[in-house]
């Protein structure tokens, strides 16, 4: 019975915190409408083949997706979270950017819930560190 409580609070949880906002750190600060979130480039700030976006809150409902869409020369999608919550992904993650590789970033914690569901055509990295070092350039710092 304990655990089947556990189990119903989480569940309960994930429902309740549907939200994707941007922090203004890259582009807009702005509370996004779903639940088919639209992450497109002008949110954030390209520079090479990497794209940046910084959230203050990325949570997504079981029937919610955020998509992340961008130019072709993209080559990595690099997303931070800085608002101090977990993010909780129940729905789908998507790119629509060929080929490109997606990181996900929240110091705080990120649960997958069992709805949580990715559509991207590169690798797929989510990790609870502050900062990302790729090919020996510390690309974020949270």
């Amino acid at each position: 019975m304990k655990y089947l409580l556990t189990i119903s609070l989480l569940v309960t949880t994930l429902s309740l915190n549907a939200e994707v906002i941007t922090d203004g750190t890259l582009g807009q600060n702005i509370n996004l409408s779903g639940p088919n979130f639209q992450i497109t480039p002008d949110l954030g700030q390209q520079h090479g083949g990497n794209l940046f976006h910084s959230f203050q809150n990325f949570n997504l409902n079981s029937s919610e997706s955020a998509t992340f869409s961008g130019p072709n020369s993209v080559q990595n999608i690099l997303s931070r979270v800085t608002g101090g919550n977990p993010s909780n992904i129940d729905g789908q993650l998507r790119s629509t950017i060929p080929n490109a590789d997606f990181y996900f970033l929240n110091p705080y914690g990120i649960m997958f819930g069992p709805n949580a569901r990715l559509d991207v055509q590169g690798s797929f990295h989510a990790s609870t560190a502050d900062y990302l070092t790729l090919d020996m350039v510390v690309i974020f710092v949270l």
